[in-house]
């Protein structure tokens, strides 16, 4: 039975948006494509889904989705998938695991927004757009019990709250391409083979047309370690590739850098905030007034860090004291979020990083150690 008839493509409820899947099968196992196909369908039960035609393919073809004509290469794939559907095409090129409402946000900001060429999310294994773990070229797991949905919940704010924000080029295997780039841009070229390379070229491209390139900071899909290859990360693994960028557009290694490399970047304050919501707040406080005689000061500070301690959104809690914490203190220490560090100068050996660094009384002097 052909597939070729049905161009319908899904539309989200209270959108106009449409969009459709490809699924672009590489060298993986079909039944590993299970998984993301049930993911889909889940996130959005009207979703439309291609990929690319193959007749070992029963198993996943019964499902209501199109068999797009035979393709060679990635690229040709995805051209013809814009090509069949005009629509925006969300490119899948491995198998991922997608959390509920995946495209609502999206859909949001190109219902207002033609200027879009790409919206990326995060994942574990998305190269600078990796969470919790940033820049990472091997996947991991989220970590703490979750899954896609239940960091996504922590990720949400609200419906009305801005989600994306413009980033230099999109990484990860789960990428939304807009089709209003597609039309001025034209077709992706098949470069290489490597679907992470064809889309970056194709994303630069687009920005040079004075297109934009967003993440949606409020996803995390996943990208199981057991289903396919490790997903590569051409542009931190190969410098060939990224040379070969740098001389179609000589911008981008400066850009990319950027939000690849600074906490002051959209992308690195965006999952500063990522990682905070799924581990917690790392606090340290600066406790050398915590002496032999409690008094006022010793008495609040004491229910500051109890207090604090006590908040599910506290992951550490980091102490600096100039020698083992008096006994109306040792209290807190039964709280294991707790941490004393053994300083004279109020600095904090032995943490492995901190979000915030408190010292809740007047210094004495305009140094700090933290700065």
């Amino acid at each position: 039975m052909s597939h070729e008839q049905n161009v319908n493509t899904s539309a989200l409820e209270g959108s106009a948006t449409e969009f459709v899947f490809a699924l672009w099968l590489g060298n993986i196992a079909p039944r590993n494509w299970l998984p993301t196909v049930q993911s889909i369908t889940a996130a959005h039960p009207n979703a439309r889904i291609a990929w690319p035609h193959d007749p070992n393919l029963p198993e996943i073809g019964e499902g209501g989705g199109d068999f797009i004509s035979a393709s060679s290469d990635f690229a040709t794939f995805i051209n013809s998938v814009f090509n069949k559907y005009q629509c925006h095409v969300v490119a899948v090129s491995q198998p991922v695991l997608l959390p509920r409402k995946f495209l609502n946000a999206a859909a949001n900001l190109l219902d207002t927004e033609m200027r879009v060429s790409t919206i990326s999310a995060f994942s574990n294994a998305a190269g600078y757009l990796s969470v919790p773990y940033r820049n990472t070229q091997v996947s991991h797991q989220f970590g703490g019990g979750h899954d896609e949905n239940s960091i996504t919940r922590k990720l949400t704010v609200d419906d009305s709250t801005t989600t994306l924000s413009a980033i230099a080029m999109p990484s990860g295997s789960c990428t939304i391409l807009a089709f209003w780039a597609f039309s001025a841009v034209g077709e992706l070229e098949p470069i290489d083979g490597d679907p992470h390379l064809i889309i970056a070229d194709w994303s630069l491209r687009a920005s040079r047309r004075g297109f934009l390139n967003f993440l949606d900071h409020t996803k995390a899909y996943a990208t199981p370690i057991d289903l396919a290859p490790e997903p590569p990360d051409p542009l931190q693994q190969d410098e060939s590739k990224r040379h070969f960028l740098q001389a179609r557009y000589p911008w981008f290694p400066t850009v990319f850098d950027f939000d690849r490399l600074s906490n002051e970047s959209g992308v690195g304050q965006a999952q500063t905030v990522a990682r905070i919501k799924m581990q917690g707040l790392r606090i340290g406080i600066e406790a050398q007034m915590l002496g032999p005689t409690e008094m006022g000061t010793q008495v609040s500070l004491v229910a500051l860090v109890k207090a604090l301690a006590d908040r599910s959104d506290v992951s550490e809690l980091w102490l600096s004291i100039p020698g083992a914490p008096p006994k109306y203190a040792e209290h807190l220490l039964s709280n294991p979020r707790v941490q004393i560090c053994q300083s004279q100068d109020g600095t904090f050996p032995g943490s492995n990083g901190l979000d915030i660094v408190h010292r809740p009384y007047q210094p004495n002097s305009a140094e700090l150690p933290w700065d």
